[in-house]
């Protein structure tokens, strides 16, 4: 059985991006066709939607203590394509579940939100990511004291 892999961005007002993607198992074998379809349907125009509405990772710019005037909460639709890799998802969803949760999602609307209003949370996150990407206790904390203090 072959996997799906969601690739998606956060893309700022100054085009800056930041790239992310999850894995998913495939077990009702949807084609990419469908699973596009269904994705698009739901999701805003331009591909737009909020990743933590649907319990995906943040791929926020400004988590490396950069703020600027062209922070926003949308994340944007890439592609989905079939892949050997094994799933990501921390949920261990299915595609056919993924997609259930965005369409469940987009019929209770998107929220949109100030993304300050969730600094403390992304701070967390990028430490998270910090550590598994190898960076030193220092290099880390020095990060986090820069966002704080422009928050």
């Amino acid at each position: 059985m072959n996997n799906i892999k969601f690739n998606y961005l956060y893309r700022d007002g100054a085009n800056y991006k930041s790239w992310g993607d999850v894995v998913f198992s495939n077990p009702d074998e949807l084609t990419l066709n469908e699973i596009e379809s269904r994705l698009t349907d739901a999701f805003l125009p331009d591909k737009l939607f909020i990743s933590h509405q649907i319990s995906i990772s943040e791929k926020f710019l400004f988590t490396n203590g950069k703020f600027s005037k062209f922070d926003h909460c949308y994340h944007e639709f890439d592609s989905v394509e079939v892949c050997k890799e094994n799933p990501t998802d921390d949920l261990k969803r299915s595609i056919t579940d993924f997609l259930k949760t965005v369409e469940l999602i987009s019929q209770d609307g998107w929220k949109a939100f100030d993304i300050l209003d969730r600094f403390d949370v992304l701070i967390e996150q990028t430490r998270a990511q910090a550590k598994k990407s190898g960076l030193k206790t220092a290099d880390i904390k020095s990060a986090v004291a820069k966002a704080r203090i422009r928050k």
